[in-house]
């Protein structure tokens, strides 16, 4: 049973949002009330009671003189006493009760942005909360407005009605652009490459899988700066080896947004880089139907930090061994599977590794849907 007051309001919203009864929660209630019918009954009876006990009263409650209506319990004189010190208390009180619904105006409004994505325009990625609207993505904003109610009134439909799709996080100036030229500037200039996937980029396109295997089996691994090729490719295959069994089909496409970005060693990979690559690799992810969680990305990362170790150890210059001379046979062992395979296996379509990679793609992926 609730006993506190924020536990008794969470157990009549939830019995209310699932049409029960609010007293009992076990039936459900009757037309547009919030009770069944038997506590509606009891609710009468209530009323009735005290309609009854009102009607009965000769005197005034509080100067107990004989009252001219006995409908009423106070005679107008005790009546405006008790209304000025319910204005006083009302004005007392009035601070308080303002910031106790801006702060509810404020919450149910951050619940409604972080619904629709977060606090970040979806077109230039502005995160000023102060610069931000939600935006109607197919037009018509205004005429809905007018029919539901602006501002908190909105939050309050859309809430109730479980967040409905058709609507985004939109800054004020790419919300004017596109009200009145149709199109934000912002689009024109985002930056894209045509892949094998076709056109993808930060913001749009989305990776296959399948065709992006050679177009990794193109890139070289260490900017080319290695004893022999030694594509991005077959360093996905060795960190797939070395990965733990629930993480996979993660180790195996963890690399494949570099056929967009290419393959840049990490102390030139900038901070912007590293964001563009996670949009487009968690574009990936999700229409993989992944979801890794920390745990699973420092599995990858010890995997990956594995592989890398292999890779010094056979494929990599003398001068990177001096700097890393720590060795892993087992990773190196998983680099040497695939050195000896021509280079034409690594990057065309009908090639061996290439074919490999696609038959674990596949395998793993299947397992993961069922």
């Amino acid at each position: 049973m609730p006993n506190t007051k924020e536990e008794k309001k969470q157990t009549y919203d939830e019995r209310k949002r699932a049409k029960l009864c609010t007293q009992c929660g076990k039936r459900p209630a009757i037309n547009s009330s919030t009770v069944c019918e038997e506590h509606a009954k009891i609710r009468r009876e209530k009323i009735n009671k005290r309609r009854e006990k009102i009607t009965k009263h000769k005197h005034c409650i509080d100067c107990k003189g004989l009252l001219e209506d006995n409908r009423v319990t106070r005679c107008s004189s005790c009546l405006l006493v008790n209304l000025m010190s319910s204005i006083k208390y009302r004005e007392k009180q009035s601070e308080e009760i303002k910031e106790r619904h801006r702060i509810r105006r404020e919450r149910i409004k951050d619940e409604t942005f972080k619904a629709y994505g977060g606090w970040k325009c979806t077109c230039c990625g502005n995160d000023r909360k102060e610069c931000l609207s939600l935006d109607h993505a197919e037009g018509g904003g205004g005429g809905h407005r007018r029919s539901i109610g602006n501002g908190h009134t909105f939050y309050q439909w859309l809430r109730k009605n479980g967040y409905p799709k058709g609507y985004r996080i939109l800054c004020m100036s790419c919300n004017f652009a596109k009200r009145y030229k149709k199109e934000c500037p912002h689009e024109r200039e985002q930056r894209f490459v045509i892949t094998t996937s076709g056109v993808v980029g930060d913001k749009i396109g989305q990776l296959n899988v399948l065709k992006a295997a050679p177009a990794l089996g193109r890139i070289c691994r260490f900017a080319g700066n290695c004893n022999q090729f030694w594509s991005v490719l077959q360093h996905s295959l060795v960190v797939n080896d070395l990965a733990h069994d629930s993480i996979k089909l993660l180790a195996l496409v963890h690399d494949i947004s570099e056929t967009v970005i290419s393959d840049i060693p990490s102390p030139f990979k900038i901070p912007e880089m590293q964001e563009i690559e996670l949009r487009i690799q968690t574009r990936l992810y999700s229409s993989l139907g992944l979801n890794p969680s920390e745990e699973d990305f420092r599995k990858l990362k010890e995997a990956d930090h594995r592989a890398f170790i292999g890779e010094i150890g056979t494929v990599a210059t003398e001068d990177l061994r001096k700097i890393y001379p720590g060795r892993d046979l087992e990773a190196e062992e998983a680099v040497r599977k695939y050195l000896n395979y021509p280079i034409e296996d690594s990057c065309k379509k009908e090639g061996k590794l290439v074919g490999e990679f696609v038959r674990r793609f596949n395998k793993l992926h299947t397992f993961q849907i069922n």
